[in-house]
């Protein structure tokens, strides 16, 4: 977790992602810690079908796995040294091994403590 000039900033090692006004303030004692971002499966968009508002921070992944399990899909992706899952419909199912864009919807998102896994964003 970094202090980018007053903007906190989860450094992903490969991606960064600025963090919203109301989480940062929240963690902004952990600036130089280590801590991991929790982000649940379905609190993704692929960019293609975020809205602008939506579309705030995105990251692009490789597609590693895909799971199809009846009109869901997970999608088990790689970007920098982190693997992470999003769950798209079926009928938006990426190919795999391609490289998509995705976009984490932050509000849902949660920061622990990468010592103690405790919820420092709660």
């Amino acid at each position: 977790l970094a202090d980018n000039g007053g903007t906190m900033v989860f450094d992903g090692g490969g991606f960064s992602v600025p963090l919203p006004a109301s989480m940062a303030e929240k963690v902004a004692s952990y600036a130089g810690r280590k801590v991991c971002l929790g982000v649940r499966p379905r609190a993704f968009k692929l960019k293609s079908e975020a809205t602008d508002a939506e579309r705030g921070v995105s990251l692009k992944a490789k597609v590693d796995v895909l799971e199809t399990l009846g009109d869901e899909v997970l999608v088990h992706l790689v970007a920098g040294r982190h693997q992470f899952l999003i769950s798209v419909s079926a009928h938006l199912k990426p190919e795999q091994d391609s490289e998509i864009e995705v976009c984490p919807q932050l509000h849902r998102a949660h920061i622990f403590d990468a010592e103690t896994g405790k919820n420092i964003t709660a």
